[in-house]
């Protein structure tokens, strides 16, 4: 039985803005067999559009992506992106009740996905936080960083696992790191009439792989 590295996630994990091959996922691998001097197979399970929520049902209704626990030698989590598309309509309707109902479900779904990955895996896990591609829009930093805090941190906290600040590393370096960047502003001309760039590029893809490797040491 190959043990390999595991990566389960969203589009980003897929690794939509790079070309193929310079997703973090695989940057990854390369990094960690250059650290250890062998060859670091991989398993990428990034779907684009995937939530935690699904993520965490997934794990329950997939033999292929349990096997990817079973068999990983250290295991990245980079999921929520999507909560945050999805949780939008709450957003808008600046209720306190809809948002934190929102965030709770995440929140829980998080939990789940690292209770199931801890009982079956042996092996480190790390989770990474989310980037914020619009640093000029006030309402996103504050919806991406209280995602980080309420979702992704106290998870990590409560189930004691490491966690790679991706975005600490994108902030103030979007422009360098986003694939089509346009300004970083959510709602302006940049983002009327085509599809919003949120995927990092082929570097932001390195750095992603570079902090989630430091945090793997």
């Amino acid at each position: 039985m190959q043990r390999h590295l595991s990566v389960y996630g969203d589009s980003i994990a897929y690794g939509v803005g790079a070309p193929p091959g310079y997703g973090f996922v695989p940057v990854l691998a390369t990094i960690l067999a250059q650290r250890e001097r062998r060859r670091q197979p991989y398993r990428n399970f990034g779907v684009s559009g995937m939530t935690s929520i699904q993520l965490a049902s997934a794990f329950y209704g997939l033999d292929a992506w349990l096997a990817g626990l079973h068999r990983a030698t250290s295991i990245c989590i980079y999921i929520g992106g999507d909560d945050i598309i999805a949780d939008v309509p709450a957003l808008l309707t600046q209720s306190r009740q809809a948002i934190q109902t929102a965030l709770l479900q995440s929140q829980r779904a998080y939990q789940s996905i690292l209770q199931t990955a801890l009982h079956i895996a042996h092996c480190p896990v790390v989770v990474g936080t989310i980037y914020n591609p619009f640093p000029n829009t006030e309402l996103a930093e504050v919806v991406i960083s209280t995602f980080n805090d309420v979702v992704i941190h106290n998870s990590a906290t409560r189930f004691q696992v490491p966690v790679a600040p991706i975005h600490d590393a994108f902030s103030g370096n979007q422009a360098q790191l986003i694939a089509s960047y346009q300004g970083g502003v959510l709602l302006g001309k940049s983002t009327q009439g085509g599809s919003v760039p949120v995927h990092p590029n082929a570097r932001g893809h390195r750095v992603i792989a570079d902090v989630f490797a430091k945090s793997l040491q």
